[in-house]
This record gives structure tokens, C-alpha cells and sequence, in this order.
């Protein structure tokens, strides 16, 4: 027997799930660093949360390239804090295989900041050796393609 839901049903229980803005930022452009450890890389997004019970699902897109052999762990920023505790083995590992190549990752998380002051998201990351890149291949200056896009929606609890 199939479920339906209709319109005139009414399951509202208030504004629980309730989508109450949505933030964008596009980072083209090169980004990079040499870090070894987990740290926030490019701009980031920023949202003043409307309620300190909201809950901000963040969601990051990215093109990763580097020197061949590096693997990448990717993690999400929120202001100083890393959302995977603190690891440097972050929500997923890219590996840049060969510094001819991009690699386009995808992360989200559903976070509870607790607060109604602006708060940055950014994506995070951490190199075994070598230099890490958005917005270029590796093996070349002049191949600048690819952005950090962040997408942060803030969701009534």
C-alpha cells in the first residue's frame, strides 16, 4: 500500500526542519598551501544564524589537485574549530595520483553551532608533502580551473 501525504494534511508541529536562509559563496581563483596538519583553506562563507537552536548543514564542493603521491585529508571549518574533532584524518582522504589531475570532492556536515553571531565555514585540509591547489592543476600555472564553493543552510531545529 503506497503513503501519501496531501496538502490538507496537517503534520506541522512549528517550524522544526524549516529552511530559514541560505548563504553562498564561489571561491575561483588559485588557493594553496603546504600545511601538514588540518588547517582552513580559502575564504570561506559566512552566516549570522537567526536562533541559537538552529543548525547550519554545510555543504562543500571542490576541485583538488597537487604534486603527485599527496594524500589529501578534507575536513570543514567552522571559525578555528575543525568539525572532525580535531584529526588530521578528516571526513575523506584524497589521493593526487599524478600532478596532471584534479580531483572534485564533495563534504557536508549538519552542525550545531549554538550561537547567533557570524560564523565562517571553510573547507579544511591537510597535506602528507608537497603543495595542495584549488582553481589549477598542479603541473601547471596557466590550467586555472575550479572553485571552492560553500553552501550553508540554516535550518530551524
Amino acid at each position: 500500500m503506497a503513503s501519501e501525504i496531501r496538502g490538507s494534511d496537517n503534520f506541522d508541529t512549528g517550524n522544526a526542519g524549516k529552511v530559514l536562509q541560505v548563504v553562498q559563496d564561489i571561491q575561483s581563483g588559485v588557493v594553496s598551501t603546504t600545511a601538514t596538519s588540518m588547517t582552513a583553506f580559502g575564504t570561506g562563507a559566512t552566516i549570522t544564524p537567526s536562533s541559537a537552536t538552529s543548525k547550519v548543514l554545510v555543504t562543500i564542493t571542490a576541485s583538488l589537485s597537487g604534486s603527485t603521491g599527496i594524500q589529501v585529508p578534507v575536513s570543514i571549518f567552522r571559525d578555528a574549530v575543525d568539525l572532525t574533532s580535531g584529526t588530521d584524518n578528516g571526513m575523506v582522504e584524497v589521493l593526487i595520483a599524478n600532478s596532471t589531475v584534479t580531483q572534485a570532492i564533495t563534504v557536508m556536515k549538519l552542525d550545531s553551532p549554538a550561537t547567533t553571531t557570524a560564523i565562517t565555514y571553510k573547507l579544511g585540509v591537510s597535506g602528507s608533502s608537497g603543495t595542495m591547489y584549488s582553481g589549477r592543476r598542479g603541473d601547471s600555472t596557466s590550467w586555472n580551473k575550479g572553485a571552492i564553493t560553500i553552501t550553508l543552510v540554516e535550518v530551524a531545529a
